[in-house]
């Protein structure tokens, strides 16, 4: 089985998609990529410098990310009027730079995690607050 992916891009939105198909397949069926499904995110402009990847989302919701010399897991669960956010996020390259993972809430409260870097370094995050979204980013910044 050859597995690809594909970004489809509406005018608000952004979804991927794996698609997933055999030698025999005649049409592709396009499944959700990692059992989740990217939601509420707008298209970013194409620029040379590398800029935050972005999840606006609610409950349930699970997102692996990655940037240029980061990556970051994390999860959204709601409970008795509560979102968590939870994860990590770890610096994949010895660049300079440190990677950190930014919620904001539907209160405007903005929780940061720990800094990730050097290389190899992971951090763990658990951030809790009322409400059932959160805008999710992992965003990198040299040091």
């Amino acid at each position: 089985m050859l597995t690809r992916r594909l970004l489809v891009a509406g005018a608000a939105a952004a979804t991927v998609f794996a698609v997933a198909h055999t030698a025999q397949a005649a049409t592709p069926t396009p499944r959700p990529a990692d059992g989740f499904v990217v939601t509420a995110t707008p298209t970013p402009e194409p620029t040379d410098e590398p800029g935050p990847a972005k999840t606006a989302a609610g409950c349930g919701a699970i997102k692996n990310t990655t940037l240029s010399g980061s990556r970051a897991h994390w999860e959204l669960i709601c409970d008795g009027g509560l979102i968590t956010v939870t994860g990590w996020v770890q610096d994949m390259d010895a660049d300079g730079r440190c990677a950190k993972v930014k919620a904001v809430f539907a209160s405007g409260t903005t929780e940061y995690s720990e800094a990730a870097c050097p290389k190899g370094v992971k951090k763990n995050f658990t951030w809790s607050h009322p409400g059932a979204i959160a805008d999710v980013y992992l965003y990198e910044y040299d040091v």
